[in-house]
Parts: C-alpha cells; sequence; structure tokens
C-alpha cells in the first residue's frame, strides 16, 4: 500500500518528507518559512478584516444593494501567493502588520 505525501497549502508543493497521515492542521504541512510568513499574515489581515468597521459597513451595503463584495486584501494575497507571485513577500507583509498603530487599519479600509 502506497502512502501519500503531503502538500503545502500556500504553494502546492510536495512535501517529501511528511506523509498526510501525519498532518493534523493547515500548519502541520506549510512547507517553508516563506509560506509559514504568508499564513501567520493571512490569519492577522483576516482578523483585522472581521472587525474593521468600514468593510462591514461597505460589505452590508453591497449586500443591500446587491452589489459583489469588494474582493477583501486576504483573498488577493492568497490568489497570488497560490498562483505562484511571490512579488509581495509575504515576510514584508506580516512585518508591516506587526508594526503598532493606524497602518494596520489602512491595511483593511
Amino acid at each position: 500500500m502506497a502512502l501519500s505525501r503531503s502538500y503545502c497549502p500556500f504553494c502546492g508543493k510536495l512535501n517529501v518528507d511528511q506523509f498526510a497521515r501525519e498532518v493534523r492542521t493547515a500548519e502541520d504541512a506549510l512547507c517553508s518559512e516563506r509560506c509559514l510568513a504568508a499564513w501567520q499574515a493571512l490569519k492577522i489581515l483576516r482578523d483585522l478584516e472581521s472587525k474593521n468597521e468600514v468593510v462591514a459597513i461597505r460589505r452590508r451595503l453591497d449586500l443591500e444593494e446587491g452589489r459583489q463584495h469588494a474582493t477583501a486584501l486576504s483573498e488577493l494575497l492568497v490568489q497570488k501567493w497560490h498562483a505562484g507571485d511571490w512579488g509581495l513577500e509575504p515576510r514584508d507583509v506580516l512585518a508591516r502588520l506587526s508594526e503598532p498603530g493606524p497602518r494596520q487599519r489602512e491595511f483593511c479600509s
């Protein structure tokens, strides 16, 4: 019986040293520091997006007016990184999100 290997949820790279049955969480399957930084940046962004009043109001108005929601920054980053476009390095995004103050709000407005 052949055992399947795991794949990184971000870049899709085969993890030759890890069997799929060993993966308990998505973080377990991340293959590199870059993918880990991307995962962490997205967790922070999604948390900020979920708490941002401006985003909430815009989404409510979109829903009321029958418009499609604008794509959130976190989703745009996922799409880019999944497609192999690492032009915006996750470490840079994570560093910017880790800065205290109003810059975090700018990301999600």
